[in-house]
């Protein structure tokens, strides 16, 4: 499995034309003789990212970069890093230094961090993030101490505890994806534009 870089030509052109959606995974049970009492129980690392990118009236200069693009993500095999669709900053508008994670073998909706720039709010509820491969939304504002760390709560889950000194990415954020099918349909015509289409799921072994 290797990571395969999305090309910055397509990135400015289309991203602004995806989506990416939460998609949770459950289990739901209601009772035989109680039909109307109704338990749900969250799956363990029951979540994924889901991403859908249409590409149409391609340019051939701009076809020439999504074919090898897509080649290259060999079906399922490889994995890409999808930016956030219409991400502009941070709400927090914060622009100092990203922090790191502080201390190894942390898991759950919090993590324990330092490097900030000192007192000052880092993120905004509702803020996007990514570390350790994992796109994170922030679940409460965030501020540093005088140190500059912080305790920041998320969701969803982490799915594998970050090394020590693993870094918050906020300037970009973006969710690890591999594609959803092994053959996603393109098609190219003589002398008309192409059209393509990029669907992910997130790539839950990094």
């Amino acid at each position: 499995m290797a990571l395969v870089t999305v090309p910055a030509l397509i990135k400015a052109r289309f991203v602004e034309d995806a989506k990416i959606t939460p998609g949770f995974m459950d289990l739901e049970h209601r009772g035989l003789y109680a039909p109307t009492v109704r338990q749900v129980a969250s799956l363990p690392g029951g979540f994924e990212w889901v991403m859908e990118c249409p590409f149409v009236s391609v340019t051939e200069e701009e076809g020439a970069e999504l074919r090898a693009f897509l080649m290259k993500l060999r079906g399922r095999v490889n994995t890409f890093r999808f930016p956030v669709p219409g991400w502009t900053g941070l709400l927090s508008g914060y622009t100092g230094a990203a922090g790191l994670v502080k201390g190894a073998g942390q898991l759950g909706t919090s993590l324990e961090s330092d490097g900030w720039n000192p007192s000052e709010l880092l993120l905004k509820e509702g803020d996007w993030f990514t570390v350790n491969d994992e796109l994170k939304i922030c679940a409460a504002d965030v501020s540093s101490d005088g140190l500059g760390e912080a305790a920041i709560t998320f969701e969803p889950p982490l799915r594998r505890a970050p090394a020590d000194n693993a870094p918050f990415v906020i300037s970009s954020p973006y969710a690890l994806m591999a594609q959803i099918s092994p053959a996603e349909p393109w098609s190219v015509k003589p002398s008309q534009q192409g059209r393509y289409m990029l669907r992910g799921r997130e790539s839950l072994n990094g």
